[in-house]
């Protein structure tokens, strides 16, 4: 089975830990929010004379509780362990995080339908009948119990962000059916192949198949192929392995994967849970190929923990890296309507691929690579079965053992071999099926390889891992060391955003006011840095200053600082959005983090472009490990001072997620946009048409035309240019026109309107202020509700675009404090 999460769904009454109590197997495998609060709670009286549990009122208590049951699930589907959430799920919010992971860890995630149609009389009644301390008010019964209605009926739209993680309801009876491997009969074939680790090695596969299937492949239906993991990673052409097996598995039947560590591996580095050498050197291959992480994530999640299958008689079980027969026989049940089979869901992937071993190694999650073969040999004769598997190799080799078939034999090393063990069908004399006689025998297909292999000194048998040979693991970036020097500065704020354990590092308002810059500080703008890795999850651009701003650039200072040639940039109206991926997920963020404007700027991007832009964005921006930084334009929901017609995503720069600030150079329209990007605006339900659009760009070859640039600047209608030169060094050209606008935002009648009446209470000027500005409007037949909108955060703003030209006549004989073109 695939790596699967249940989320136990329902009002309270519905029987969820009522059920779980029932399957006490399913114990260590459930998490829950409630039970996890009880911890931090107290059982007191009531005056009713009955004992109840008191929580702390503490938010704090609160979220830490929660925050350490998402912890200990994470941590489990690390190791591709079954989950069980036993909270209420009826609302996307309180499951988003459990979702997340599910995308993360490559996860099946599936709504487990515990209300059904339970009445909410019935769901009172059973409340009555609990433990008087895990008691819940009616009315917390009757909003759950109709949002979970409410989400049964439209999950697939109130889901629509996670339809490639969740499979949709199941009934509780129908849970232990996705935790069963099925035993197969595969009597019905002629012929049997299992075939060892492969490590990326495609001519060495074809020409196994070609050896035993030379006329139809793997598409001959009287053959059943099952791989036994490990089919990248080190060798000479995964990509061969890849269009070898990409139309074959989940879509033939007679075409079987089983999970290895290298898959592990390579999920875990698109994903970004961590990053492994070997994994990004197949990745970037396959990318090379024209193959995206999408296809080879749906490609591995055919992969099963374990095959298990009977020839007559005989009974086989098929794993990476072999394990001890107890597990078959605890795991071991019959299915009504599915049969015999085993309760794999019960265990982590890891136990499959990582294999039995001594308890040392066993308590530490390694694999003992040498003088295994002998113990787990007699396991199995004395349970009566035979196991065959890759990952770890055998003193005998692949037919010195009565009851172990290993098939590892280093095919991505000079000198090593591409195992497989083929069973052939022998009719009887009879001709009954059940007693036809398989005979077996080892294909070996020579290696091609010139690397040497590094175990050939002995290493392996001393315990080696292959998976920390060749310097597999590669750490991530490391930050720690600037988020240190963020945490030192007092005009930095480093802020919890989402998801959990990014940090957000922003300079104080202090700093922006006082001008209190210095290189920390100047960092310290969009920066977002893992807590635990150290690894920089997203930046935008660092402070950089306005042209004759107090205190910076003069004119002369510029002129005499920028290195030519450079390049001047329209700078758009709107507000900065970076969009990043974390832990394999497209992640959008403002400059402060997770906020109403970095939803705001998803739902524009997800509404705008394919599901395929979205993945080769998410791919491209993996692949080289950058943040794409865009200004979002609003005119509807967010009006700055420059107009605007429609809403606009501008595309900027590739900004490199490193400490030290670098862009990268890239066509956006041969990163991940199709060449019709940015011909046409495109149609979305919420947002109306968004034009997707590079912003405009003239080359600066001397001092000249940095005059010219300036000339034009102070008759714009635009907000300015932004210029960046050939060392990196970057400075704003703000329009005039747009200054002066931008300063009418804070004249204080325009801000006094739209405060409630509380506000204004302390305020002497401001009603009079008031009453003079909408006498102006009345005589002007100007309705000012129509130039109020609400903003992204769903505050009321003046669409200043739309006001400006009435300014004149509308603070005529009001007080700005100099903040417009009118002596006070």
């Amino acid at each position: 089975m695939a790596r699967k999460i249940f989320l136990l769904a329902g009002a309270a009454g519905a029987g969820k830990s009522t059920w779980i109590a029932a399957h006490p197997e399913l114990a260590d495998l459930t998490h829950s929010w409630d039970a996890e609060r009880r911890k931090c709670g107290y059982i007191t009286y009531t005056l009713d004379n009955q004992p109840a549990l008191a929580l702390s009122q503490n938010t704090s208590a609160e979220s830490k509780a929660i925050r350490r049951v998402n912890d200990c699930v994470e941590e489990n589907m690390r190791h591709g362990n079954t989950v069980f959430i036993d909270n209420m799920n009826v609302l996307l919010r309180n499951m988003k995080t459990f979702l997340e992971f599910a995308r993360k860890y490559c996860y099946t995630a599936y709504l487990v339908d515990f209300q059904g149609e339970l009445t909410l009389d019935e769901l009172y009644g059973r409340n009555r009948t609990r433990e008087y301390t895990k008691r819940v008010p009616e009315e917390v019964i009757e909003t759950a119990y109709n949002n979970h209605r409410e989400l049964r009926e439209n999950w697939r739209s109130i889901l629509k962000n996670y339809r490639d993680v969740v499979a949709g309801y199941i009934a509780p009876g129908q849970v232990f059916a996705e935790l069963f491997t099925p035993v197969r009969a595969l009597d019905n074939y002629r012929t049997v192949v299992v075939v060892g680790d492969i490590q990326g090695m495609g001519g060495e596969l074809e020409k196994l198949i070609n050896t035993l299937s030379p006329e139809t492949g793997l598409r001959d239906e009287n053959i059943c192929w099952i791989f036994a993991g490990d089919l990248f990673d080190r060798g000479q052409n995964p990509e061969k392995v890849f269009d070898i097996l990409e139309p074959a598995l989940g879509t033939l039947p007679n075409v079987h994967l089983v999970m290895g560590n290298h898959e592990r591996s390579i999920m875990h580095t698109i994903r970004g849970v961590r990053r492994y050498r070997d994994a990004r050197e197949t990745l970037d291959a396959l990318a090379a190929h024209g193959v995206y992480n999408s296809r080879v994530i749906t490609m591995l999640n055919t992969a099963v923990n374990m095959m298990p299958f009977t020839l007559g008689h005989e009974r086989y079980f098929v794993t990476h890296a072999g394990v001890a027969p107890q597990l078959f026989a605890d795991s071991h049940r019959t299915l009504e309507g599915v049969g015999e089979g085993y309760l794999t869901g019960l265990y982590a992937d890891e136990t499959f691929y990582l294999g039995s071993n001594p308890y040392p190694q066993a308590r530490a999650g390694k694999t003992q690579y040498a003088g295994y073969e002998d113990t787990l040999n007699d396991l199995s004769r004395a349970a009566g079965i035979t196991q065959i598997y890759g990952h770890r190799p055998a003193a005998l080799g692949s037919e010195g053992y009565s009851n172990l078939i290993p098939l590892e034999s280093s095919v991505e090393y000079t000198g090593g071999e591409l195992s497989a063990v083929v069973f052939s069908c022998e009719d009887s004399a009879s001709g009954a099926p059940e007693k036809a006689v398989w005979k077996r025998e080892i294909v070996k297909i020579p290696s091609s390889s010139l690397i040497p292999d590094p175990y050939a000194s002995g290493s392996r048998a001393a315990g080696a891992s292959k998976s920390t040979a060749n310097g597999a693991e590669e750490p991530l970036n490391d930050g720690h060391r600037l988020l240190e020097e963020m945490r030192a500065n007092p005009n930095v704020n480093v802020r919890a955003t989402e998801p959990a354990g990014v940090l957000a590092c922003n300079f104080t308002r202090k700093a922006f006011y006082k001008g209190a810059w210095d290189k920390t500080t100047a960092k310290a703008r969009g920066l977002f840095i893992h807590a635990e890795t150290g690894k920089i999850v997203g930046r935008g651009y660092e402070k950089f200053f306005n042209m004759d701003e107090p205190g910076h650039e003069s004119e002369a200072h510029v002129r005499k600082r920028l290195a030519y040639p450079a390049v001047a940039r329209a700078k758009e109206n709107g507000y900065l959005a970076i969009i990043t991926v974390f832990d394999g997920v497209l992640t959008v963020y403002s400059k402060g983090g997770a906020t109403a404007y970095s939803r705001h700027a998803e739902s524009i991007l997800r509404a705008a472009l394919t599901e395929e832009e979205l993945t080769r964005l998410t791919e491209a921006l993996t692949r080289m490990d950058s943040s794409l930084t865009v200004e979002v334009v609003d005119p509807f929901h967010d009006p700055h001072i420059v107009p605007y017609e429609q809403v606009t995503l501008y595309l900027l720069d590739l900004v490199a997620n490193t400490a030290q600030f670098s862009v990268k150079p890239a066509r956006f329209e041969n990163l991940w946009l199709s060449p019709q990007a940015f011909a046409q605006p495109r149609p979305t339900k919420e947002h109306g048409p968004v034009r997707i659009a590079a912003v405009t760009e003239i080359v600066l070859e001397n001092d000249a035309d940095f005059t010219r640039l300036l000339q034009d600047a102070r008759t714009s209608d635009a907000e300015g240019w932004v210029i960046r030169d050939s060392t990196g060094y970057m400075v704003k050209i703000k329009a005039p026109g747009y200054s002066a606008t931008k300063r009418a935002r804070s004249i204080p009648v325009l801000v006094d309107y739209l405060k409630t009446a509380e506000k204004l209470e302390h305020s002497p000027h401001a009603y009079e202020d008031i009453e003079r500005f909408e006498h102006n409007a009345r005589q002007a037949g100007i309705n000012l509700d129509d130039y109020i909108v609400q903003d992204i955060s769903a505050r009321p703003v003046w669409n200043l675009p739309r006001l400006a030209p009435h300014l004149n006549v509308l603070l005529d004989g009001v007080r700005t404090r100099g903040r417009w073109g009118q002596a006070q």
